[in-house]
């Protein structure tokens, strides 16, 4: 019986060291480090934005490969707009199913293709701009355009056709402000500025959250304030990540600012991981700003980096 015994036990023994190695033979390798740094990017997670994303990505590689971008280290000197002169304001309040028909067009994908030190794929960046001519001038912010020399910079419209962005044309670094000229494969559809919005006035805000590609959201104006020197005005109307650059609109369908910034206020701030969000403060910089800079009139003429 012990013998017996001994033989069952090293029978089960040898069963489990069996099971152990296959085990370890069966777990996944390590993913590759391009694979880790992809999942750590941006990634839609709606069908629709996911092709989006990567139809946006294989034309402007082909624009890059045919030499047809410019990369922001050839942004090096500021053109000037030539006292671009805006669309007139509208002036008949329109339904917010309206609004985002006709405005949607002139709100443009801007989207920064670069190389991570991580990996050898190319990345795209997307955040947001609008249209201000039919010949290709679209604002965007400052922050937006800055990266790597060798990064390069396309827009897309809600058409699906992906246009090289060749020159920086105008900045104001204060304002958070940057004017910039793609090539028009056909007429852009511009958007009309107008100035002074008031407190407690409706806004909306077209722009492209976190690679969720045009979003409206609404609201109202809340308060004017400054961001450092610079005037500025917080809303209500809700966006995030990739919303930098959106056009902020009012109930006719004008644009009376650009999407800059965000500010969480926590009821336990200082703790080393903040808890309990209580409130999102949403800047935005005034049209008076942008039309600042439109015509060759903004504080900062500083050269791109």
């Amino acid at each position: 019986m012990c013998r017996n015994a001994r033989e069952n036990a090293g029978r089960r023994l040898g069963a489990a060291l069996s099971l152990l190695v296959a085990a370890s033979c069966s777990t996944p390798a390590p993913e590759p480090l391009f694979d880790r740094c992809r999942a750590n990017l941006e990634r839609p997670v709606n069908a629709s934005d996911a092709a989006t994303q990567r139809e946006f990505l294989a034309q402007m590689s082909a624009l890059v490969r045919d030499g047809d971008t410019a990369s922001l280290g050839t942004f090096n000197e500021h053109r000037g707009t030539g006292n671009l002169r805006p669309l007139p304001a509208r002036g008949r309040v329109r339904p917010s199913e309206v609004i985002y028909d006709e405005c949607a067009p002139g709100v443009v994908i801007v989207g920064r293709m670069f190389h991570c030190d991580q990996c050898p794929r190319q990345h795209l960046s997307t955040s947001s701009g609008f249209m201000v001519s039919a010949d290709g001038v679209f604002v965007t912010n400052s922050h937006v355009l800055q990266g790597d020399p060798e990064d390069h910079i396309a827009i897309m419209t809600s058409d699906g056709a992906v246009h090289p962005v060749v020159e920086l044309l105008a900045r104001d670094r204060a304002a958070d402000v940057a004017v910039a000229r793609a090539v028009a494969k056909r007429p852009f559809a511009p958007l009309p500025l107008r100035q002074d919005a008031r407190v407690g006035e409706e806004v909306f805000v077209i722009s492209h959250p976190a690679a969720h590609y045009h979003v409206m959201t609404s609201g109202i104006v809340a308060r004017g304030t400054h961001t450092g020197r610079s005037p500025a005005f917080m809303i209500t109307a809700p966006y995030a990540r990739g919303s930098s650059g959106g056009p902020v609109l009012d109930a006719r369908g004008n644009v009376v600012g650009m999407v800059k910034s965000t500010k969480s206020i926590y009821h336990e701030p200082m703790r080393e991981v903040p808890k309990n969000l209580q409130m999102v403060m949403r800047y935005c910089v005034p049209s008076a700003a942008v039309l600042n800079v439109l015509r060759g009139s903004g504080g900062s003429r500083q050269r791109a980096e």
